[in-house]
């Protein structure tokens, strides 16, 4: 594991209270995003500056990490957006980015048909803006200007760099998502590559090199090739305390999913288009069933329209309360939700948007880390930076689900709870059986909010948004 990885680590194991009930609030910087921002990254460790990327306009910018504000312009690259799913996707730095500067971006250009993976460099005289005059192309794929896929980054414990494509959409009619399955065809996939080395000497377009335990490295896919099955897999990322990697992979008329391919766990195959959530498709009804497909670690109905927007585990020290939560988004429903991963499946399964945004919602097009591990969303709309921060609510009497507030959400929590020992129920001063003096107690409760009014954020932080509400539970 990198240095700046195992540093990270190392304050997460003092900092973790994992598994303690909080309630999400935002500090929002309004105006602060790119228009139609795509991602937000930093260097692990930057404790300074974090970087946001713009989709049509293909700029990156640096901000400060204290502030959230726009420092100047990092890079930006030729024009790249014509329609609707291409231009600037997504960035990745490299593990040793303090010292060698190097950094890389997947870019699709509609006018060339062409998705491309570059790296640039940071300039030698000015730490804040990337070298204009550097760049060399990684890897090169056909596309048809849907799904796109448009993710990278590198992995925590290997340090190569993995980055995801989509099935080619609807553009290929009646073949639509069929790539997905056979493993000689780049579209629907994960990749994982060496940056450092070049096994194509010969051909200007691929030059990377192939990890020896890829899973088809000897043979029978492309060499690049570490998972597959995937349909359209929006935003992904490495947990820093184990290196599993979790993928939103958007659906098309059944399921939304979040797949998670562990550290070290090559050839999984998510069963796109034969499979979506858990179910079979009915695009795919005539395809050949394939072998050993993975479900994904969660997923929920596409229902009424959706367009899961993948997120991050939290591994911060701001809010210890957070560890082991994934975020993640929904631009279409304009919902968010999250769930701990600590125990390998996903647990405390909640609806976060009546926390984070009151009745409204809002369209998340990335979830993103800093450089410390705390987390943002970047709004399409209207441009803000959201940082997810929580607290953990003081108790009281009656609220049996501790979300700081006693409502009815805590009569079904104490309902599914009748006739258990005491000590079932927290927040219950009452003790015995549970049963009629617990509803009592939330009947003489009802309407408590624990929840704080915050008042205007410090340290260069323009605004905070936070209401509380009613948890809900994301269906299965």
């Amino acid at each position: 594991m990198h240095p700046a990885y195992a540093a990270a680590l190392t304050a997460l194991a003092i900092a973790s209270t994992a598994g303690a009930t909080f309630v999400v609030e935002l500090q929002v910087i309004p105006g602060a995003a790119p228009s139609e921002p795509t991602f937000l990254n930093a260097p692990v460790g930057d404790a300074d500056y974090f970087y946001t990327g713009a989709r049509k306009n293909a700029d990156i910018w640096i901000h400060d990490r204290e502030t959230g504000q726009r420092i100047g312009t990092f890079l930006n690259l030729p024009n790249a957006a014509t329609a609707a799913e291409d231009g600037l996707l997504s960035m990745a730095f490299h593990p040793d980015f303090a010292t060698n500067g190097l950094f890389y971006t997947y870019v699709y250009r509609n006018s060339e048909r062409l998705l491309r993976i570059t790296e640039h460099r940071r300039s030698t005289t000015d730490p804040l803006v990337a070298d204009p005059s550097y760049s060399r192309q990684i890897y090169q794929m056909p596309n048809s200007n849907s799904h796109n896929g448009g993710w990278l980054d590198f992995s925590p414990v290997d340090g190569y760099l993995y980055f995801t494509t989509g099935d080619g959409g609807a553009n290929q009619r009646q073949n639509n998502g069929l790539p997905s399955q056979d493993l000689f065809d780049p579209h629907g996939k994960l990749h994982r590559v060496d940056v450092s080395g070049d096994d194509f000497p010969a051909d200007d377009d691929f030059n990377f090199g192939v990890p020896a335990d890829n899973p088809f490295a000897a043979g029978g896919g492309l060499p690049e090739v570490y998972a597959y099955g995937l349909r359209h897999p929006w935003r992904g990322s490495f947990d820093r305390a184990n290196g599993d990697l979790y993928l939103g992979d958007v659906g098309g008329v059944q399921f939304e999913e979040v797949n998670r391919v562990p550290a070290g766990e090559a050839g999984l195959n998510f069963g796109w288009r034969v499979f979506e959530g858990l179910d079979p498709t009915t695009i795919g009804s005539n395809d050949p069933i394939p072998p050993n497909v993975t479900d994904p670690f969660y997923s929920y109905p596409h229902a009424g329209g959706a367009a899961i927007t993948g997120g991050h585990v939290y591994r911060g020290t701001e809010h210890p309360e957070m560890q082991g939560t994934y975020f993640h988004a929904d631009y279409i429903k304009s919902t968010i939700g999250s769930f701990d991963v600590t125990t390998g499946v996903p647990t405390e399964i909640k609806d976060r948007t009546a926390q984070m945004f009151g009745s409204g919602g809002e369209r998340i097009t990335a979830i993103g880390a800093d450089g410390l591990g705390e987390l943002y969303m970047l709004s399409f709309f209207s441009q803000d930076i959201y940082r997810i921060t929580s607290f953990v609510p003081p108790p009281i009497d009656g609220d049996y689900n501790q979300d700081g507030v006693v409502d009815l959400s805590d009569y079904t929590v104490w309902r599914d709870a009748v006739g258990q020992p005491a000590g079932t129920l927290p927040n219950d001063p009452d003790g015995g059986v549970i049963g009629e003096d617990q509803y009592q107690t939330w009947i003489a409760n009802f309407g408590t909010d624990a929840t704080p009014v915050p008042e205007p954020a410090t340290l260069g932080w323009l605004a905070v948004l936070a209401v509380s509400a009613v948890h809900g539970h994301r269906q299965r």
